[in-house]
């Protein structure tokens, strides 16, 4: 796909002289805690989401709506920003 950044290597390795290139790898490391992080958002929305549906379908009126809204209108958006 045109635009979309191709997945870090594990070691980055300057094509000359073959050493590791060190400037690179913290940026690796911040990469993956934002992707470890918008995963947790995402299993988040995910699970509020289907608490409010199994609370909704077993009769619940109270926090059913708070899951749903939880999910819907915090953690999916913010899912979402933080990917």
């Amino acid at each position: 796909m045109v635009g979309r950044p191709t997945k870090p290597r594990a070691r980055a390795i300057h094509p000359c002289c073959k050493r590791v290139d060190t400037r690179i790898l913290p940026a690796m490391n911040e990469i993956q805690k934002n992707r470890t992080r918008a995963l947790v958002y995402w299993g988040a929305a995910l699970l509020s989401l289907l608490l409010g549906y199994l609370d909704l379908w077993r009769g619940g009126e109270t926090i059913a709506p708070i899951l749903l809204v939880l999910g819907y209108v915090v953690l999916v958006p913010l899912a979402i920003l933080k990917g």
